[in-house]
């Protein structure tokens, strides 16, 4: 696999696999763009985690004490700009352990989010091949990193999103996560 310093850039030829995989739903000019800004991102966690405390620092003052100039539109735009920035550090407070793999594991879940995003189907874990999210995996690999993605290093990807990221509802009685166990009741009803 590609390492995350390389100079690879998506090619023409790979988008028509990954265009093929997308639910009928999708926007593939959305997905596009997205794919090629994953392919894009080289920073590590930690840099990003630096760029976004700066700009909330550097903002927090024009947003309590606004300049007399700064229209009420701008103004808005830094208060949402800012609330992105907290999000952004929120979502790299789960990716904390530390491995080799750390980042291209971090793109391959953002892949699955868009996805998911784009209304996919809910990603199952089975051996099949012909799964459209592992289609869609392995097709947006390529196009990003240039090689294939093996099926049983799929399946981990998907397993493991799907273990931390998938719930079930119940009609508004809760949620349960999908790798829970169900405890039945001793209780008679």
């Amino acid at each position: 696999m590609a390492e995350p310093g390389n100079s690879y850039t998506p090619s023409e030829k790979n988008w028509p696999a990954v265009e093929k995989t997308l639910p009928a739903s999708a926007d593939s000019v959305r997905v596009r763009a997205e794919l090629e800004r994953i392919a894009r991102d080289r920073l590590s966690p930690r840099e990003l985690r630096r760029i976004y405390e700066s700009l909330i620092r550097n903002y927090k003052p024009l947003i309590v004490w606004p300049p007399i100039t700064i229209t009420e539109e701008k103004l808005g735009n830094l208060k949402q700009e800012t609330a992105w920035c907290k999000q952004q550090l929120a979502h790299l407070g789960i990716r904390r352990r530390k491995n080799t793999r750390m980042l291209q594991t971090l793109r391959l879940r953002a892949i699955l989010f868009l996805w998911k995003e784009q209304g996919g189907t809910a990603p199952v874990v089975t051996n099949r091949e012909d799964e459209p999210v592992k289609q869609y995996l392995r097709a947006a690999h390529e196009f990003v990193w240039g090689n294939d993605l093996s099926a049983s290093r799929a399946k981990k990807v998907i397993s493991a999103w799907v273990k931390l990221f998938m719930t079930a509802e119940f009609d508004g009685a809760g949620t349960l996560r999908a790798d829970a166990s169900i405890i039945p009741s001793t209780q008679a009803d």
